[in-house]
C-alpha cells in the first residue's frame, strides 16, 4: 500500500484522549485511518442514496 504522511495539530484534550486509546492497544495512525476510512464509506452511501432520489423515472406512452 502506497501512503503519504500527514502532520497534524491537536488540542492537549486530543492528544490525551489518544494516549488512552494507545492504552488500549490502538495506533494513532490505525485510529486516524479507521475514522476516514469509515466517514468516507458513509459519504459514498449518502451520495449514491441522493442520485437515486434525482432519478425520474420516464413512461413512455403506448
Amino acid at each position: 500500500m502506497n501512503t503519504d504522511r500527514i502532520l497534524i495539530s491537536l488540542t492537549p484534550e486530543l492528544k490525551t484522549y489518544l494516549g488512552e486509546l494507545k492504552e488500549e492497544g490502538y495506533t494513532a495512525a490505525g485510529y486516524i485511518r479507521g475514522l476516514l476510512e469509515k466517514d468516507r464509506q458513509d459519504w459514498r452511501e449518502y451520495q449514491a442514496s441522493q442520485s437515486q432520489k434525482g432519478k425520474r423515472r420516464i413512461r413512455h406512452s403506448r
